[in-house]
């Protein structure tokens, strides 16, 4: 956790001292240098599971829209215009660096194990990404909602024990505002991103190699998972919650229900999905569960089989937000189980 802080503090005094760009006018919640990885040139092939259907679209226009980290409030008090979207680059700087020698050394036979601090710069790279989606920001807002209601009921069932009151009666809604409030101050609050990023990296990391013909899906919410979170993935989650929570300074209604919000924000499923390139995947594993691991963390990894490879694409299409992406214009596995949940 401390390894984790220091780096991200390294990144933050880096970014102060670099020289602000000029405005940007769509920006990305996924980074282009990660997309371009599926281009060619700055295409890339799109399947939209609401529209049902598979076309090409520049790089510049997937998975960003206008102003979506825009906000006047924030750029006067820090005194820097669109302060949130340059919050992301040197993050997104050191994230590029490790990424792209991965990449190199594994497709030139030279990749050996992940050393330390690149394994802490793309811990912190994976959990900002996890918490700076459009999908990031409406699961917040779903959590404050149903956290708020529950609170407001358990209140309600105290102080007026003879109100008859039902859970389906309440309607309780965050507006885009709440929501956007919500997700910068996961973002920038540095207990809670170091908390996400612990979540990662204390995990065993296998690399795995696809050598089939088929390449691996990416999304509009890259990081995906599987499987019912353990009882150790839980009582972390929730000790980092508390922790991060006590230090966070937020007040009022929020301030009360931060540290649940967290807590289901820090729960991720045993298997832990994020692919890096169209054939290289990094698999993060529960350690409680998958204790055979141990010898293997940090090394890259064939990838056994075709099944293997649609299961992974498979959480791709189920957990995007709505748009996956792929190198080729092969999305049979994306329509057959779009076709499937009907």
């Amino acid at each position: 956790h401390t390894t984790l802080l220091n780096s991200w503090r390294r990144c933050y005094t880096r970014r102060w001292m670099a020289t602000s760009p000029p405005r940007v006018k769509r920006e990305h919640y996924v980074p282009k240098f990660y997309l371009r990885e599926w281009a060619t040139g700055e295409s890339l092939q799109v399947f939209d599971k609401a529209l049902g259907r598979q076309f090409p679209q520049n790089i510049k226009n997937i998975c960003s829209a206008r102003a979506f980290y825009d906000d006047g409030e924030l750029d006067t008090l820090v005194g820097e215009p669109q302060s949130f979207e340059s919050f992301f680059r040197s993050f997104e700087e050191s994230g590029a660096k490790v990424i792209r020698e991965l990449l190199d050394s594994i497709r030139a036979g030279s990749f050996s194990v992940v050393s330390t601090p690149a394994r802490v710069d793309l811990a912190i790279f994976i959990a900002i990404q996890q918490l700076r989606t459009k999908k990031a920001r409406g699961v917040t807002g779903d959590l404050m909602e149903a956290v708020a209601k529950k609170q407001f009921l358990a209140h309600m069932r105290l102080t007026q024990p003879d109100l008859p009151i039902e859970q389906s009666w309440l309607e309780m809604e965050a507006d885009e505002r709440a929501r956007f409030a919500a997700q910068l101050h996961l973002v920038r609050d540095e207990e809670t991103r170091v908390s996400m990023s612990t979540v990662f990296f204390n995990r065993h990391w296998w690399f795995l190699q696809n050598r089939t013909a088929q390449p691996f899906y990416t999304s509009d919410h890259p990081i995906v998972e599987d499987g019912e979170v353990t009882p150790e993935a839980s009582l972390l989650a929730a000790t980092l919650a508390v922790n991060a929570a006590s230090k966070s300074g937020a007040a009022g209604i929020f301030g009360r229900l931060l540290p649940i919000l967290l807590t289901g924000m820090f729960k991720v499923g045993p298997i832990v999905a994020l692919p890096l390139a169209p054939d290289v995947m990094l698999l993060m594993l529960d350690r409680a569960k998958y204790t055979n691991c141990a010898s293997l963390d940090g090394q890259l990894q064939n990838m056994l089989n075709e099944t293997d490879l649609e299961f992974y694409n498979g959480l791709q299409v189920l957990q995007s937000h709505r748009r996956v992406y792929s190198s080729d214009a092969d999305f049979d596995l994306a329509t057959r189980i779009q076709s499937a949940q009907g």
